[in-house]
């Protein structure tokens, strides 16, 4: 196996080092992280570097290069964690750019198609690099020296060219991008048994049927799999008659708009004092997401997507609305709308499913239900 070659990063407050960390406390040249085939260290130049073995003891500081990983809790200063600024080891990285599959899409042709990357570490880290962009990437308001990489930090601006993001709007946007990659997403649900005459046949020969049993068998080979044909036609593919008119949602102190769904959701949004990136389009031809909040790490979940049909009705899949409810009872609130194109997020405050949906549903399960019973009974008396 060839070894990889060693590589070095330089961290600093100076524009440049590989990573500028433009902080209080860190030095112009503060340490350098280096790796030599599969091992890594950290060799502290201007400044010192810190490790805590765990949230119980204290940091550790040290002026000597030091073995590490990229899991360990590393320090700059007292208040500032060290930023992993490598994909390898990292625990995500996603792209940036004006490319629509990009990670985190910035619609503006003064970002390249894949800008940069931003580099997600294990202790909650960010560090945005640039991608041989053409525009470049700065953090000074005179564009006058570019960056190779450089932390995010609440508060600060960055630039891609002249196109100005804050790192707070960069980050929530990866977070909802997190979502994508790396998701609780919507709970499994259980598989179904297979619907075809093998699984009879499978059933009772590891029980040993007796003989008498083998013209059922060989009967219901031939029906259940024709039960079950019409019971998918009569649930997914039977035309669905007009539903009939709702009643508008209960109106709210404050402006509303709706989400709807697909065979399924209307849902209630109500818009958040969010500025967008750039100006927001007709939500008639708008594209979201359906996101939920994990209560204990505050990070957004993708469930589906949902397209504006209306200045207040949005349209989405049943199966989406539905596992809103079924994420509450798994640590998940705050269901909410995201803009794809602008990241403003906006919360859904009531959602519905159409009954139609909900009768074929009914219906679909209970026939399943009648087969799975039917197999058991067959199985039962031939034992």
């Amino acid at each position: 196996m060839m070894e990889q070659p060693a590589s070095k990063w330089i961290l600093g407050r100076s524009r440049q080092c590989d990573v500028v960390v433009d902080a209080l406390g860190v030095e112009t040249t503060h340490c350098e992280l280096s790796r030599d085939n599969e091992s890594w260290s950290i060799s502290p130049i201007d400044g010192s570097v810190g490790i805590r073995q765990s949230d119980q003891e204290p940091i550790q500081w040290f002026s000597k290069r030091r073995s590490v990983s990229a899991t360990d809790s590393l320090w700059l200063t007292k208040d500032l964690k060290f930023p992993w600024p490598v994909e390898s080891d990292a625990k995500a990285s996603l792209t940036v750019g004006r490319a629509i599959d990009s990670d985190i899409v910035m619609p503006s042709t003064r970002v390249s198609g894949r800008h940069a990357l931003l580099i997600v570490g294990h202790h909650g880290t960010w560090v945005l690099r640039d991608h041989e962009s053409r525009n470049g990437l700065f953090i000074d308001e005179d564009l006058q020296q570019r960056v190779a990489a450089v932390m995010l930090l609440p508060g600060r601006n960055v630039f891609f060219g002249s196109e100005r993001i804050t790192a707070n709007e960069l980050v929530a946007k990866a977070k909802l991008a997190c979502g994508a990659i790396m998701p609780p997403a919507q709970p499994a649900q259980q598989p179904l048994p297979p619907i075809d005459s093998t699984l009879t046949q499978i059933r009772l020969k590891a029980r040993q049927p007796k003989s008498i049993a083998k013209p059922i068998i060989t009967v219901l080979s031939a029906i259940i799999p024709s039960i079950v044909a019409f019971a998918i036609w009569w649930v997914w593919m039977r035309p669905i008659p007009n539903p009939q008119p709702m009643e508008p949602p209960i109106a709210h102190e404050r402006a509303q708009s709706t989400l709807i769904a697909s065979e399924a959701v209307p849902l209630v949004v109500e818009p958040t004092p969010v500025e967008p990136v750039v100006k927001r389009s007709d939500p008639g031809d708008a594209m979201y997401w359906v996101v939920v909040r994990h209560n204990d790490s505050g990070n957004y979940f993708r469930l589906g997507s949902a397209v504006g049909v209306s200045a207040d009705t949005l349209l989405t899949t049943a199966s989406v609305v539905t596992s809103i409810d079924q994420m509450a009872a798994d640590g998940y609130s705050d269901p909410s709308i995201a803009h794809v194109a602008t990241g403003q997020i906006s919360q859904i405050v009531s959602h519905q499913v159409f009954p139609e949906f909900v009768k074929r549903t009914q219906a679909a399960t209970a026939m399943i239900a009648q087969y799975e019973s039917l197999v058991k009974k067959i199985g039962d008396d031939a034992n």
